[in-house]
């Protein structure tokens, strides 16, 4: 037996509803897309945590960290990103379209000599990097910390002959961790609670000043709320504790 039309009719439109409101629903249920430069790894880890704490109902997908050169890359290629957070605002002006409207700079950071513990006695200063017998290892040149490197080096009048060039600040640091390099050059929060090599903050690093950028790519229901939790009074404790400078009214 047939059915009739206006039946017909009003079970598809009954169909049509319940698959909009699962695509909704699965929209909202969407694990949150956090990228974040390598330095911020470990706050922005436990950010997360004590985040989802709070908000027991949302997901995160796993945290992608890397130089801020390649998150760049990835979004501009259309990766699926919420929230971004980069090292210093030269990425931020390499993102295409209107992916940069709407951030702000929620933290800073400044460049440290860090050196093994064999070598510390006799790595004292910048200067003291462009030693022939020193193994030194640096950021590339084409991310946040590669040019705070070369201003480093700048405000230092020194050339350094380097073995290697890195994609990432933690890249650096796990060379001099595990003794490939004597030295290298990292960010301040970098080195905090770090054991097995030493560090010294430069006088020449004085003036040099990573501002760090936070903003949301995507209406995802959560973006938005975890980048206020960041930069709220919580994140900001977190964010100092792990040697992050946050500057006033952030």
């Amino acid at each position: 037996m047939r059915k009739p039309l206006r039946l017909i009719a009003l079970l598809g439109a009954a169909a049509m509803a319940l698959t909009g409101c699962a695509g909704e629903a699965s929209t909202e249920a969407a694990p949150l897309e956090v990228h974040v430069a390598a330095s911020l790894k470990e706050p922005m880890t436990e950010l997360m945590s004590d985040y989802q704490k709070e908000h027991p109902d949302m997901e995160f997908a796993p945290l992608t960290t890397a130089g801020s050169q390649q998150l760049v890359q990835q979004v501009n290629e259309g990766a699926p990103v919420d929230v971004l957070a980069l090292a210093d605002e030269t990425s931020l002006t390499q993102l295409e379209g209107d992916h940069a409207d709407g951030f702000e700079i929620f933290v800073e950071n400044s460049p440290v000599v860090v050196t093994t513990e064999d070598a510390a006695a006799r790595i004292k200063s910048v200067a003291d990097l462009a030693d022939a017998n020193n193994k030194v290892v640096i950021c590339h040149s084409n991310v946040p910390c590669g040019r705070a490197t070369e201003r480093l080096f700048e405000e230092a009048g020194v050339s350094v002959s380097v073995v290697s060039e890195e994609d990432n600040v933690k890249a650096v640091l796990t060379k001099v961790t595990l003794g490939e390099a004597d030295a290298g050059v990292v960010y301040r929060s970098d080195v905090v609670g770090v054991d097995g090599v030493e560090f010294f903050a430069p006088e020449e690093a004085a003036e040099i000043v990573n501002r760090y950028p936070i903003g949301a790519l995507s209406d995802h229901p959560h973006a938005q709320s975890f980048i206020d939790y960041v930069r709220g009074e919580h994140g900001r404790e977190v964010l100092e504790r792990y040697g992050f400078m946050v500057p006033d009214g952030k």
